[in-house]
């Protein structure tokens, strides 16, 4: 039996959640990095649910996302 998750149960889970609900669920250092990630960016504004819904589907098949400094 496979603990993975859906796409559908992912944005499920994302659906039920407030955007300050995601924003404390991943934590500080998630949302760092992504900030690192856009510095050079000269317009950018963050689709929180987008952005926690291409994290963890990521992570769930493997592509681990770097993280800043690293």
């Amino acid at each position: 039996m496979s603990s993975a998750l859906s796409v559908s149960d992912v944005d499920a889970i994302i659906d039920r959640m407030t955007e300050e609900e995601l924003i404390d669920f991943m934590g500080p250092q998630f949302w760092i990095s992504l900030v690192h990630k856009h510095l050079s960016d000269e317009v950018w504004v963050p689709d929180v649910r987008r952005e926690v819904r291409d994290h963890l589907l990521d992570v769930q098949v493997g592509r681990m996302r770097p993280q800043a400094g690293a």
